[in-house]
């Protein structure tokens, strides 16, 4: 019994007997009222530290899944950002190129021209 029901129960025993209509019977009853309020907070008790459990539980997982998600943005961001140089990259190799090709045809055509 829980400390409430153990202070709660004398108080209905007293009340019971004071009442002058309290047989064996009548306080058998109220035993049995009493265990089962105390079965019934028992159970409560339970199903309530159940939930708490798995409300805990939800809590860490959905904690994992958002780092989880921020390492994915943080790997996209740096995808990008390496994505982004190798296209400057490209494109400065490309002028490269470009500026190669004019040198040689001039190149090419001073050498036809002497």
């Amino acid at each position: 019994m829980t400390s409430s029901t153990q202070r709660f129960l004398p108080f209905v025993l007293t009340a019971v007997l004071l009442g002058g209509c309290a047989s064996t019977a009548d306080l058998q009853r109220v035993s049995e009222a009493a265990s089962q309020a105390q079965a019934t907070a028992d159970e409560a008790k339970t199903l309530a530290q159940e939930a708490l459990d798995t409300a805990n539980q939800a809590q860490s997982e959905a904690s994992q899944a958002t780092s989880a998600a921020q390492n994915a943005m943080d790997s996209a961001e740096q995808a990008m950002s390496q994505a982004s140089q190798a296209s400057s990259d490209a494109a400065s190799a490309q002028e490269a190129a470009a500026r190669a090709e004019k040198k040689a045809e001039r190149m090419f055509e001073k050498s036809i021209a002497k």
